[in-house]
């Protein structure tokens, strides 16, 4: 036991010193309270011993025999402990007495009857109900604080586990871009090759976003449609007066705070899917915003023989919409007689959500 407490008040020396101050305390009031009911002061050697028995009973009790119903392999330890307790308790206060009455410092005799031991078991009753209290006291602190730490472990891992699918899926977006402009510039080089050189400007300007505005949580609006301008400019290389396209913007704040690459994948994905040929069905792309709200509406006839792909880009927007702005916003996307539409809308955004 002698260990456990050193152990216990190398962990925490406020607390042991907050224990010594409360003992010394409760020995000053004893010592009063019997001084007024006796009338006289009592042994002073004999109180200082009674009042470490005493202690040594508050830390016995609370520090090894109530832990033992914390083990649940030991349960059957806790009764045996109580007995043994109780009769070191009584006998050890026997002996105390008996070494008392050696010294003469003990006003009355001491003999071993049942009146002796109600009265040392009535006199330790105080100081196991307290040990009991404190022992309940601190096991109910350390599970809240366990279950504190519990809850900011879980917390911390969810951050982690968020960052780390947020990653993924940027670093899955930037080559389906990457790939799919460089076909888009194998095609204009068949087609236009003095044009050619203009398209690689506009790719390199995208790949450049891509890697580092990739990377951060939020960009501002403009530097989106800055890249959404440069995708649409490389196809109209591509298609010439073929391309059948009606941009439009509303902008009202360009510094709105947006996922990067989402309404550049969206777009992309127009050329890649879609048909942007047909005079009876033109693409559209509509961009509203405001300074808290944005709107992103487009359309485009779907190619009778669409390329089997795992609409990789789509879902990875959807998961890094739902991560990042809950439910601030609604991603809805849908093939109705061969015009696929989509429609993306964030809000309470305030320049950096």
């Amino acid at each position: 036991m002698l260990r456990t407490l050193y152990e216990s008040y190398i962990r925490n020396k406020k607390e042991a010193a907050i224990h010594v101050g409360l003992w010394l305390f409760y020995f000053v009031f004893e010592t009063v309270v019997l001084k007024i009911f006796q009338g006289y002061w009592s042994d002073f050697y004999y109180l200082v011993g009674a009042f470490m028995i005493n202690i040594a009973l508050f830390y016995f009790n609370s520090l090894l025999v109530f832990p033992a119903l914390s083990r649940k392999d030991r349960e059957w330890r806790f009764p045996s402990l109580l007995i043994l307790e109780v009769g070191l308790y009584i006998l050890v206060f026997f002996i105390f007495g008996q070494l008392i009455e050696q010294l003469n410092r003990k006003r009355l005799p001491m003999q071993f009857d049942l009146r002796f031991i109600a009265g040392t078991i009535y006199r330790g009753a105080n100081f196991f109900i307290f040990s009991t209290g404190y022992f309940f006291y601190k096991r109910g602190i350390l599970s809240k604080k366990l279950e504190m730490e519990a809850e900011v472990n879980k917390q911390s891992m969810e951050v982690k586990l968020i960052k780390a699918e947020k990653d993924f899926l940027r670093a899955q977006i930037n080559p389906h871009i990457l790939f799919n402009t460089l076909n888009l510039i194998k095609v204009t080089s068949r087609n236009n090759g003095p044009a050619t050189e203009e398209a690689v400007d506009n790719l390199a300007e995208i790949l450049d976003y891509a890697l580092k505005e990739g990377n951060e949580n939020l960009v501002a609006l403009g530097q989106e449609i800055r890249q959404i301008e440069n995708i649409i400019n490389i196809n109209k290389i591509r298609y010439g007066d073929r391309l059948q396209l009606q941009f439009a913007k509303e902008i009202a704040d360009y510094e709105l705070k947006i996922l990067p690459l989402a309404l550049l994948t969206l777009v992309e994905n127009i050329f890649k899917h879609g048909i942007v040929t047909s005079g009876e069905q033109p693409a559209t792309i509509m961009i509203r915003a405001s300074e808290s709200h944005l709107i992103f509406n487009s359309s485009n006839l779907v190619k009778p023989l669409r390329s089997a792909g795992t609409g990789v880009g789509l879902q990875n927007i959807e998961n890094r919409l739902k991560i990042q702005f809950n439910n601030n916003c609604k991603f809805t996307y849908s093939v109705t007689n061969n015009i696929f539409s989509c429609i993306l809308e964030l809000h309470n955004l305030n320049n950096g959500h």
